[in-house]
Parts: structure tokens; C-alpha cells; sequence
């Protein structure tokens, strides 16, 4: 019983920190994304003029 409870607590400290790994990666590339479409605009901007 009681390596039960223990199973259950590894098992949940270890999908918190797959879920935290997995946010990590969801805002990095969503930070990556926004930086593209800000070198984009730039790009925009400087070929407007021309």
C-alpha cells in the first residue's frame, strides 16, 4: 500500500515536470515566432521606401 502511494507521488512529480519541460518549449518557440514576424515588419518597412 503504501509503495502505491509513493509510486503515485513519483509518477506525479514526473508528469508536472514533462508538462513544465513542454511549456518551456511552447514559449520559446512562441517567442521565436513573434521575433520572425518582427524581422519581417522591419524588412517590410525598409523595402517599402525603395
Amino acid at each position: 500500500m503504501v509503495v502505491l502511494f509513493v509510486g503515485a507521488i513519483f509518477l506525479f512529480l514526473c508528469i508536472k515536470l514533462v508538462l513544465s519541460v513542454i511549456q518551456k518549449i511552447i514559449d520559446l518557440s512562441q517567442s521565436g515566432k513573434e521575433k520572425a514576424r518582427r524581422l519581417e515588419q522591419k524588412m517590410k518597412k525598409v523595402k517599402m521606401p525603395t
